[in-house]
């Protein structure tokens, strides 16, 4: 009996409990909703969480709704906001006196939460990552502060009495004069910036700039870095205001600097100084509007992920003091179509070219010897390497996904190491694979994935100087018994072919052989615009034109293309019947049917 008494007591207690604590969902005026706890004992509410998506801009309200009652909202929750990325800014009711443990880990787009006066208590790690929130005030109110409550925030304003300072920030109660904060009276460490700060000047006592010490400072606009400052990490991070970088700075440590411009999503232009020696590891890294870059020959090392997802980033050229390209370098820049690499470099690190998506032609250093794991994945319109007969090892997955790859040259007379047969998995095996003279056995043996393997004595390779004007092409490989190659140029309509790249005008040219030990020869393709293009236009096809628009009627499955004077391709493909292409502007346009008959037109 005693036994059942007690059980009963006890679920009693557990239902009595539950009554005083019921869950409860808030709408908020934008139609998003927080997660309540609400305690009916003391008729107040806790924030536990929220919907998947809230707006930029939070307000908490003081007091909701339950049951009719109104009840007031005094507490955020453990993980109550954990990672929610799109909070911008959060509005805190004067009600609010304490924040739990977490509660806004990782929200590292967040630029502003007010603290109220009466806050008493602040959980382990509430404010983790949140990289914005500096000069960050607490008010003395808050007498409790946990561990890494400010984990990798710059600095802190605090005068209260709680134990464990700085609790993860950078620095605490910094000199703050004018727009600066310093980390003491010295003035030698700038630890972090207002918001509002429109210029990077510095003191001439400043010789070390805090890590995230301008983070989020919108207002900048061109950066002029010398030598005398050394610099932590994300010193710029998210500066979106930035469009010009001049960097001239010696570096003696390879982690120094690392994410400088990390996110700096407005950055057009970057010039590198005579005084560089390297640059920090993931210093552009997501910089989407940077379209070139040059690494000049005073510059060694390049540290990895440096123009990582840099989306708009056309070309690049990598200076001589460079000999090992690292990895991730221009990792998915996805908008690569040109990059020239000094003979001086020896490796490609892994991942360096991944994803690189509109990377057609490399032209692999004469150096080179290792092709390190997945540095050319993923690269689908890649058509043809060109390998030095240094080569000796090119490793994993180095070329898998290369789909379009449409030929091989390897110049190496001893075939280099493949680690797997995934190295090129998804490259065509039956692509020409053209080696050293004598070697099929042996290329055979320590590659088997290709089909396909053409002696030559030399790499023979044509290249257009502008695709858009024209291409070329290899018609006739050398052979091993003697034969010349021969190139071919076709122009686009509005191009001819002009001349070659050793002056010659033959079109095709049978080429002539290299210097004696030469491995390769390489002749580029030179157009310009054919103003005077002849038409040769039969009743295949009708052209006219109605105001913007070009109408094409066909007859059958012809192939038609439409380009401007200046070689733009506005359409491509096989038509049948009635073709409409509109045009973006006045001028001439060249249409042509089936592969050879073409048309001017003026669009007025």
């Amino acid at each position: 009996m005693k036994t059942r008494l007690f059980i009963t007591a006890i679920a009693f207690l557990a239902l009595s409990l539950g009554a005083k604590a019921e869950s409860h969902i808030h709408i908020l005026p934008s139609g998003d909703t927080l997660h309540m706890e609400i305690s009916l004992e003391s008729e107040t509410a806790t924030v536990t969480g929220a919907g998947s998506h809230l707006p930029n801009r939070l307000t908490i309200p003081a007091s909701v709704a339950y049951n009719n009652h109104t009840v007031t909202v005094d507490a955020i929750g453990n993980n109550a906001f954990r990672n929610h990325v799109e909070l911008v800014s959060v509005q805190l009711p004067e009600s609010i006196t304490s924040i739990g443990s977490t509660a806004f880990f990782g929200c590292v787009n967040l630029r502003s939460i007010n603290i109220p006066e009466g806050m008493t208590s602040i959980g382990d790690r509430a404010f983790f990552n949140c990289y914005f929130l500096a000069p960050f005030i607490i008010p003395d109110s808050v007498s409790q502060i946990g561990v890494d409550a400010f984990g990798n925030i710059s600095t802190i304003v605090y005068n209260g009495h709680a134990e464990g300072s700085p609790w993860g920030a950078k620095s605490v109660n910094a000199l703050h004069i004018g727009d600066l904060y310093y980390s003491d009276s010295t003035m030698t460490c700038v630890v972090c910036a207002d918001k509002g700060i429109t210029a990077f000047n510095l003191p001439s006592s400043v010789t070390q700039v805090g890590d995230y010490a301008f983070n989020g400072c919108d207002n900048i606009d061109t950066l002029i870095l010398s030598d005398n400052l050394d610099f932590g990490s994300y010193v710029f991070r998210s500066c979106n205001g930035i469009r010009h970088v001049y960097f001239n700075i010696s570096i003696s440590s390879g982690y120094y600097g690392d994410n400088m411009f990390y996110q700096c999503g407005n950055l057009e232009s970057v010039a590198i100084g005579p005084n560089a020696n390297r640059l920090p590891t993931s210093a552009f890294t997501y910089c989407s509007r940077l379209k070139s870059v040059t690494i000049p020959d005073n510059v060694t090392v390049i540290g990895a992920n440096t123009f990582s997802y840099c989306t708009s980033l056309d070309t690049a050229y990598i200076g001589n003091g460079i000999r090992t390209l690292p990895g991730y370098i221009f990792y998915n820049c996805t908008n690569l179509a040109y990059i020239e690499m000094s003979d001086s470099i020896e490796t490609i690190d892994n991942n360096a070219f991944q994803f690189c998506t509109s990377l057609k032609n490399v032209e692999l250093p004469k150096s080179l010897q290792n092709i390190r794991p997945q540095a050319f994945k993923g690269c689908v319109r890649l058509k043809e390497i060109n390998l030095p007969a240094t080569i000796t090892h090119i490793y994993n997955n180095a070329f898998e996904g290369c789909t379009d790859m449409q030929r091989i040259y390897c110049q190496a007379t001893s075939a280099p190491v493949i680690d797997t047969s995934s190295t090129f998995l998804g490259v065509d095996r039956n692509i020409p694979v053209y080696i050293p003279c004598n070697k099929t056995y042996q290329y055979s043996v320590k590659w088997r994935y290709f089909d396909n393997y053409i002696e030559t004595p030399y790499a023979l390779r044509a290249v257009s100087t502008n695709e858009n004007w024209g291409t070329a092409s290899i018609t006739e490989m050398p052979d091993c018994d003697g034969n010349l190659g021969v190139a071919l140029a076709t122009a686009m309509p509005g191009y001819k072919f002009d001349h070659w790249s050793n002056g010659n005008t033959d079109n095709p040219y049978t080429c002539p052989n290299p210097r004696p030990g030469a491995t390769e020869y390489t002749l580029y393709a030179y157009f310009s615009r054919n103003l005077d293009i002849p038409e040769t236009h039969t009743d295949k096809a009708t052209v006219t034109v109605r105001g913007k628009t070009i109408v094409v009627d066909c007859a059958g499955n012809t192939h038609v293309t439409v380009c401007d004077i200046n070689g733009h391709v506005l359409y491509d493909s096989k038509a049948n019947g009635t073709l409409h292409v509109t045009v973006p502007a006045s001028g001439v346009y060249i249409v042509r049917t089936g592969y050879g008959n073409v048309k001017k037109v003026v669009v007025i």
